[in-house]
């Protein structure tokens, strides 16, 4: 047996509401003063201690 599969319209891509990604990224990115190897130091001593 053989389908075959015919388009009948063409899609349009959907449009990414620019705004609303970078909202939604908001507070993901903590602010902060620190380092990377500070971050990494605090990250580091959160887990080692959570036991």
């Amino acid at each position: 047996m053989e389908v075959l599969i015919f388009p009948t319209e063409e899609q349009e891509p959907e449009e990414v509401d620019i705004a609303s990604v970078v909202q939604s990224l908001i507070g993901a990115i903590p602010a902060t003063d620190l380092s990377l190897a500070e971050m990494q130091e605090e990250r580091r001593h959160k887990y080692e201690t959570a036991d």
